[in-house]
């Protein structure tokens, strides 16, 4: 190969690599900034986000003026899954144009399996954004999103982040319902009775007010001064309770369970009235559990049910219990 001939090839490569990226911006270029634009820079004024689906799913997440957020005024939301999301909306990006030879199929598959997205500011009535959230490049690095009113879908991804984008768009409302338990001001809290129906002897009544702290036995009516740092670790522990996850009724009989007698029973009451009580049920042991106790019962967690809302029971993890004291023995 002579020296002219490399000559002819290197500008042809150089040639093919200009054209490349000319049209590529063309393509992109073509498109109002106003119809890639997908990110929402100031969240904070967000009050309102509906999702939806093809299925007629609709979920929405409206802020409330304390800052929590409520799924379809009815369930306080995963506080932590929603600042996700709004993480997302607000740091979100182009990756790329979703190539010509798959834009087809990405639509389409959008128009099946999407979700969409209305974003809501100031309480106003009309969305400031909205578009569908697709599946997934195969290098699962990017999610292919449409906005409303754009013919172009593209890629998007945020920067430094590696993954895909789809999994934080849902409209399950049981995933985006908050996973505390028990949720309280501990300067408010006024008495904490646990209540242990096969096992009196270790129920007790904490009493509170500005000047006493006591304890009473509501079997034997006996009283004591309680260990303070006891009283703290409960007071705290049982102010802010989480529990792992709701139980579907397809796995266990939940109206068997609510029905049977609760292994303990917590009623916290607060200057502003009673909280909801929540209900521990022993769970049977399977083969997945790891430690058995007496036998039959599962030594990692507990069934938990609310009185506000009896009919639903969640699992709760022994391990956030035990930090907490709860018998006579542990606080006299």
């Amino acid at each position: 190969m002579n020296k002219s001939t490399i000559i002819y090839i290197f500008i042809a490569l150089i040639l093919g690599v200009a054209v490349y990226f000319i049209l590529r911006k063309d393509r992109s270029g073509t498109i109002p900034e106003g119809l890639r634009d997908f990110a929402i820079s100031d969240t904070q004024n967000v009050t309102k986000i509906v999702l939806s689906d093809r299925y007629n799913t609709t979920t929405i997440l409206e802020r409330q003026p304390d800052g929590n957020w409520l799924i379809n005024k009815k369930y306080k939301a995963f506080k932590d899954r929603v600042e996700l999301l709004l993480e997302c909306l607000k740091r979100i990006q182009v990756r790329t144009p979703v190539p010509a030879e798959a834009r087809d199929k990405f639509i389409k598959d959008m128009a099946a399996t999407g979700v969409k997205i209305e974003l809501y500011k100031n309480h106003e009535s009309s969305p400031a954004k909205a578009y569908t959230v697709g599946g997934n490049t195969a290098d699962e690095l990017g999610t292919v999103m449409l906005l409303k009113g754009s013919p172009e879908p593209f890629v998007m991804h945020i920067p430094g982040f590696n993954g895909y984008l789809s999994v934080r768009y849902f409209t399950a409302v049981q995933d985006w319902r908050s996973r505390v338990a028990l949720e309280f001001n501990p300067l408010d809290l006024t008495s904490l009775e646990i209540e242990y129906p096969a096992y009196p002897k270790r129920s007790f009544i904490l009493r509170m007010d500005e000047k006493n702290v006591s304890i009473e036995n509501p079997e034997s009516h006996q009283k004591a001064k309680p260990k303070m740092d006891k009283v703290k670790a409960a007071v705290i522990g049982f102010s802010h309770l989480d529990f792992e996850d709701f139980i579907s009724p397809k796995f266990i009989n939940i109206d068997s369970t609510i029905s049977s007698e609760p292994f303990a029973i917590i009623k916290p009451k607060t200057k502003h009235g009673n909280q909801p009580e929540l209900r521990l049920y022993r769970k049977r042991a399977s083969g997945q559990t790891k430690f058995i106790e007496d036998k039959i019962w599962d030594g990692d967690k507990f069934f938990g049910a609310l009185s506000s809302s009896p009919k639903e029971l969640f699992s709760i993890q022994r391990f956030v219990l035990d930090k907490i004291p709860m018998k006579w023995e542990e606080m006299e």
